[in-house]
């Protein structure tokens, strides 16, 4: 049974999940509507959405994005408005009851890196040892900031005492920083959504390819432990939104969870064309929609950018043409080209922040949404 038509603002259109959930919801039946507070978003040019909308900055305008958003949604009928990024913490900051996201203080519990792995480790669930970083913090662990996405200033060991200094210096400026066992092993992610404690959707993916720590292309595997794992957390959090681990299989099958993104992640490319993926937005779904095992997608954008680099990830020159030319691209579609193109004005808007901040591309794509505080009380 299909849900009727819904009006649905999906933000964080610069995000290429963004743009994929457009076109699920689309393919639904239902009205889109796509804001950012980035100047070329690749889901604005979509041709499946009824209308744009520029907003605020999140991060540096905070009242004002939540204030433009209760002004769409109020002027547009908005039934759902659906954050894709980390707009979603200043979204439920502001309390906007039509959000598909679940309570503020779990959001922004399970964003913190030391915080998650504290909650997963009382309810039970294998996460690798993790404390706040001192200045006798093991040279051994990895050592990462609590709030950081994309991996881009994850420190591996060895660890040098000049690197020791520098996190030490942070700390002391308030910057809260964790170390976490280094464990050897298979990366593996997944992505879900969650219907008040139980899964409508789930994926997971080995990271084949990545640029920094982001993986650029996706196969969809079986993987029971982690999904157990995923159900489990789901379950006793009462989880409601998207949600989605990055986890360590060992050599011997265990797994450990080392992050949580609680919002959209690349893992939804592994549902492209299911029009069903949208029902899991709006009801209860019942069994859990699951990708096609064996489907895989690529980030054709990425994988050039990524250069020799991004060979050597793939495992070599022979996987690396596979994944650019015998995979779909999760932009580009024959019957929505627009954001395909639009990626190169993107990529220029992104450079340029990045040239202005003196920070790199990828920090820039999320340096006016990012939520690097906690919530107030």
């Amino acid at each position: 049974m299909t849900t009727s038509s819904r009006r649905i603002l999906i933000t964080g259109a610069r995000a290429p999940a963004a743009l994929e959930l457009v076109r699920s919801f689309a393919a639904a039946g239902h009205v889109v509507f796509t804001a950012d507070s980035l100047r070329h978003p690749i889901a604005a040019r979509s041709r499946f959405i009824t209308r744009h909308f520029l907003v605020p900055s999140a991060r540096f305008a905070s009242a004002e994005f939540a204030g433009e958003l209760r002004r769409i949604v109020r002027a547009e009928g908005i039934d759902l408005l659906l954050p894709t990024c980390e707009e979603i913490f200043f979204a439920a900051r502001a309390g906007l009851s039509e959000a598909f996201l679940g309570a503020p203080e779990l959001l922004l519990e399970v964003h913190d890196k030391g915080r998650f792995a504290a909650l997963a480790a009382r309810l039970g669930l294998a996460v690798p040892r993790t404390d706040d970083w001192s200045a006798t913090a093991s040279a051994d662990a990895v050592w990462k900031p609590a709030f950081t996405r994309f991996g881009d200033e994850t420190l591996l060991p060895p660890h040098l005492p000049a690197t020791r200094d520098r996190v030490a210096r942070e700390m002391a400026a308030g910057r809260r920083w964790i170390a976490q066992d280094f464990l050897r092993g298979r990366a593996l992610c997944t992505y879900s959504v969650a219907w008040h404690g139980r899964l409508n959707a789930h994926a997971a993916y080995p990271v084949s390819v990545r640029v920094g720590a982001a993986a650029v292309a996706w196969e969809a595997v079986e993987h029971p432990g982690a999904r157990a794992w995923v159900e489990r957390f789901v379950a006793a959090t009462g989880f409601h939104g998207q949600i989605a681990f990055d986890f360590i299989e060992l050599p011997n099958g265990e797994i450990f969870a080392i992050e949580c993104n609680p919002r959209a992640t690349s893992g939804v490319h592994l549902f492209a064309g299911d029009a069903r993926l949208a029902e899991a937005f709006l009801r209860p779904v019942a069994p859990t929609l699951s990708p096609r095992l064996g489907a895989r997608i690529s980030s054709k954008l990425a994988l050039l950018l990524a250069g020799a680099r991004g060979i050597r990830e793939a495992g070599g020159l022979a996987a690396w043409l596979g994944w650019m030319f015998r995979t779909p691209d999760a932009v580009w579609r024959s019957d929505d080209q627009r954001p395909a193109f639009a990626q190169w004005a993107l990529l220029r808007e992104l450079r340029a922040i990045a040239a202005r901040q003196q920070i790199s591309t990828l920090a820039a794509s999320t340096h006016d949404i990012a939520w690097n505080d906690e919530l107030p009380s």
